[in-house]
């Protein structure tokens, strides 16, 4: 039966409007005939779950769930900062919940958001190899759901990277440098992103005719820790020592100047490092650090057009798309190998 209204109960009671919330709000002038009356066609009507549903949706209509994996990367921290600028002047607020990059707690925080019937959702799970019910329940229930990068077989609003591209322009770069042994820090399996990155990397190894092997690839997930004991992997080899590390983001570069001071090697002397994201603690390192910027806050920003957009009239051919094109950002950490003296390799 469908839901009922203080007027439909009204009716169905044969009673006015005021009685009705007079009995839903205990007033004592209302006879006890009546009284049960009302009650028992409320029951029968389940107007209290009306009631809960409507006030839930009058509360937190104008609150944006937002997933994001891990809230210590400076990118997720700059991208919450644009959303909520930008939502904040449309009377939008924001109610996070991170994953630690875990698929279940990406799931659990669905979950628990969809209890409170918001307004809608930013979401960014690129996770590869995992079914997606819990992201296409919501897209099918009607709110909107913007995506941080594309969900693999799942359509969605969406903003996105053409990480690829500019991938394979930043080795490009390093290669037109003179540099022959690039290792990639690439992060996380389960990460649509680094699964591009890592394309990028090789499509422009093979463009130039520099071998791809298995060490030129090293899983470093997406923080700090992960990056400096990938970059100590990379570094302690004596064979073939890289020249330049390609980093899968600006936290993983800075694991990795920690490695390299730990082990003696010099950045720039011996070792360019290159980061992604152009977080702005990659500005202040030292040296500073060449980094790719994907403007985190434009992102969190377009995220939040995309979504108001959405609630304020759907897009009647399908889903909304924008693209940002990162861009390479030249600072202190990197350095013409023919520079770096013999003695590094």
């Amino acid at each position: 039966m469908s839901r009922s209204t203080i007027k439909e109960i009204a009716r169905l009671c044969g009673v006015s409007r005021a009685t009705v919330s007079a009995v839903l709000h205990g007033k004592p002038w209302v006879s006890d005939e009546t009284r049960r009356q009302v009650q028992r066609v409320l029951r029968e009507q389940d107007y209290q779950k009306h009631l809960i549903d409507h006030t839930l949706s009058e509360r937190f209509g104008k609150v944006i769930g937002v997933v994001l994996g891990n809230i210590r990367n400076p990118f997720n921290s700059e991208l919450i900062t644009g959303l909520q600028e930008a939502l904040s002047r449309r009377g939008f607020f924001t109610l996070q919940h991170t994953t630690d990059e875990s698929y279940e707690g990406e799931i659990e925080a669905i979950r628990a958001l969809e209890t409170y019937n918001l307004g809608g959702y930013v979401v960014a799970p690129v996770q590869e190899g995992q079914p997606h019910d819990h992201l296409r329940a919501i897209r099918d229930s009607g709110k909107p759901l913007v995506s941080i990068g594309k969900v693999p077989d799942l359509e969605t609003h969406v903003v996105d990277f053409d990480d690829q591209r500019a991938s394979k322009e930043t080795t490009d770069y390093l290669i037109g440098l003179g540099h022959r042994r690039i290792v990639c820090l690439a992060g996380p399996e389960t990460s649509s992103f680094a699964r591009h990155r890592i394309l990028g990397f090789v499509e422009s190894l093979m463009d130039h005719g520099l071998p791809f092997s298995d060490s030129s690839v090293l899983r470093a997930g997406a923080t700090f820790t992960q990056g400096c004991e990938a970059a100590t992997e990379a570094l302690s080899r004596e064979d073939d020592r890289p020249t330049a590390l390609l980093c899968f983001n600006d936290l993983v570069a800075m694991g990795a100047y920690k490695a390299a001071y730990d082990l003696k090697v010099r950045i720039p002397d011996d070792l360019s490092i290159v980061g992604f994201d152009n977080s702005q603690l990659s500005a202040v390192m030292g040296p500073p650090l060449t980094t790719v910027a994907t403007w985190p806050s434009q992102v969190g920003q377009a995220a939040a057009e995309i979504l108001l957009q959405a609630l304020d009239s759907p897009p009647p051919n399908g889903f909304l798309h924008r693209m940002t094109v990162p861009v390479l950002v030249e600072r202190a950490s990197v350095r013409h190998a023919a520079e770096q003296p013999a003695s590094s390799v």
